[in-house]
């Protein structure tokens, strides 16, 4: 089965990944090989990107593999590999039908399209070829209940933008729209993206998904170069392509003078500042936690264990439960924490598996 996601509107309801991963869940269900397809780098696409991530940990019976079709993908190989399980290049398409090839080839399409908030035409007819293609098997994910809110934000937005709204709400053409304000259409188009990208940000509020990465498994000194450049370009791919916020690692690497963080450390300083790097410190079972606990700079886990080995993989434990996605490299899975994460469902992104040397 293929499953394509189409870039539509602009996205204008919170939670919106949760709802892609529910449908993709419902999907694939019945079906032992999914492809999942995606053309671009918008944020829908990365959203949708970190639904299919989810889902293939949810059902690791299954071969879900990740497609990339390349027209609009310039990245080199690592990043790549990282995001996709295989690249597509269909060289007898033309790029700006790389949308309708995709449509043919698939079983469902997936987008989010409320005309009012779209920017081009462009979109709307692709969104009306995947109607015409593939019927109920085109699905949208903007709810019903969107256009009444699209009205009420428009009532509150400055007079030239509410105008052109409205306007767009009543579907009266932009000449038309044009003409009664005494403006060229460039201008009319000029309104129509401002209120589109209020409305947007109204209906979406300030509230972003909170995600974790968990990191083990790496040198903390001497890290052959490919490892750290490997680290670097998975932990800029995490921040930027499945808004990972915060890193959880061991108390073992937790040092500006060890290798793995510094790696670390430089990709949250090329995406953010602000991004948080968290210690996973033991505590015995009753006892107190620490300062910098309470600051956000530990998370405490209780350690039961006093064997060395029983000791790190209780920690990874800890580690895999408090967290989102586990980026690791470790080369064994049996009490290397790898098969947990697995049993507790969550994406694993192990660099030992592309084809690096082993730190």
């Amino acid at each position: 089965m293929r499953i394509v996601f189409l870039d539509g509107s602009g996205v204008a309801e919170p939670g919106l990944d949760r709802q892609v991963e529910k449908r993709l869940r419902a999907l694939v269900r019945d079906s032992e090989e999914v492809s999942l397809l995606y053309h671009n780098d918008s944020k829908w696409m990365q959203l949708c990107e970190w639904a299919g991530r989810r889902v293939e940990a949810a059902y690791p019976e299954k071969h879900i593999e990740r497609v990339g079709v390349g027209f609009r993908l310039p990245m080199d190989a690592l990043t790549a590999g990282l995001r996709y399980t295989r690249v597509l290049e269909p060289s007898e398409v033309e790029k700006d039908r790389v949308e309708r090839w995709m449509i043919d080839q698939a079983d469902y399409a997936v987008i989010y399209m409320q005309p009012l908030l779209c920017m081009g035409v462009r979109q709307l007819r692709i969104f009306r070829y995947a109607q015409d293609k593939l019927g109920d098997r085109c699905i949208n994910l903007c709810s019903s209940a969107t256009e009444k809110k699209i009205q009420e934000c428009a009532q509150r937005l400055p007079q030239w933008q509410r105008v052109v709204m409205e306007g767009l709400l009543m579907r009266t053409p932009k000449r038309e729209l044009a003409r009664q304000l005494g403006v060229s259409m460039t201008t009319v188009h000029s309104y129509q993206l401002a209120a589109q990208q209020e409305v947007t940000n109204a209906l979406l509020g300030t509230e972003m998904p909170s995600r974790r990465c968990a990191l083990f498994g790496f040198s903390r000194w001497r890290m052959p170069s490919c490892d750290k450049n490997a680290l670097y370009q998975a932990a800029l791919y995490l921040l930027r392509c499945c808004r990972v916020d915060s890193f959880l690692v061991p108390q073992e690497i937790y040092s500006p003078a060890t290798e793995p963080m510094q790696m670390l450390c430089a990709a949250c300083e090329n995406w953010h500042p602000k991004v948080r790097i968290t210690c996973m410190t033991p505590r015995q079972p009753g006892g107190w936690m620490s300062s910098m606990a309470i600051m956000e700079r530990e998370l405490t886990y209780e350690q039961h264990s006093t064997a060395i080995r029983h000791k790190r993989l209780e920690e990874r434990h800890a580690m895999i439960d408090a967290s989102d996605i586990l980026l690791c490299k470790v080369t064994e899975t049996w009490r290397s924490g790898l098969s947990y994460a697995r049993r507790k469902r969550i994406p694993v992104i192990n660099l030992a598996e592309y084809g690096m040397e082993k730190g």
